[in-house]
C-alpha cells in the first residue's frame, strides 16, 4: 500500500526530472539559436526575447557579411549558423575559441585561445601572422588579444 508521503515523493521526483530534462534541452545550442534567429531565403528574422516581435534584416542588401564567433560555444554556434543560413556569397568571418570545430569552413579564419589563462600556443601563435607578412591580420590579432584574451591562429 502506497502512503501519501510516497506518492508526494514520486510526484516531486517526476516534476524534478521534467524540469531537469527541460533545462538540458534548453541548453542545446541549435535549439537556443532557433529561439532567436530564423532564415527565410535572404531574410534573417531576429526573434526578440521580450516577445515584441521579430526584427528582419534583408541580407541581399549587403555585399559582405562578416561573422564573429567568440567564446567557449563559438564553434557550435558558428556551425549552427552555417547550417541554417542559405546565403554564402560575401560571407567571411572569424571563430575564436579554446575548442575549435573539427570541420573548418574556408570562409572563416579560426583562432585558438587559451582558457582560462593563456597557454604556450597562445604566445607561440603571436608571431605567426606577422612572420607570414599579414600585417593586417597581426593588427587584428592585437585587437582581439586586448578585447578577448590571448588568441593564436589555428593550424
Amino acid at each position: 500500500m502506497t502512503t501519501a508521503l510516497e506518492t508526494a515523493l514520486d510526484t516531486l521526483h517526476s516534476t524534478a526530472t521534467e524540469i531537469f530534462k527541460g533545462a538540458v534541452a534548453a541548453c542545446n545550442i541549435a535549439t537556443a539559436f532557433d529561439r532567436r534567429l530564423r532564415f527565410d531565403g535572404d531574410t534573417m528574422h531576429r526573434l526578440l526575447p521580450d516577445g515584441s516581435g521579430p526584427a528582419t534584416i534583408n541580407l541581399s542588401c549587403y555585399k559582405r557579411i562578416f561573422v564573429i564567433a567568440l567564446g567557449k560555444a563559438a564553434g557550435p554556434m558558428l556551425e549552427t549558423l552555417l547550417e541554417r543560413m542559405p546565403r554564402r556569397k560575401g560571407l567571411r568571418g572569424i571563430c575564436c575559441s579554446n575548442q575549435l570545430p573539427r570541420h573548418h569552413n574556408w570562409r572563416i579564419r579560426y583562432f585558438e585561445g587559451g582558457h582560462p589563462v593563456p597557454n604556450e600556443d597562445s604566445f607561440a601563435g603571436d608571431a605567426r601572422p606577422a612572420a607570414q607578412g599579414e600585417e593586417g591580420h597581426a593588427d587584428f590579432l592585437s585587437h582581439l588579444r586586448r578585447w578577448f584574451g590571448h588568441v593564436r591562429p589555428a593550424a
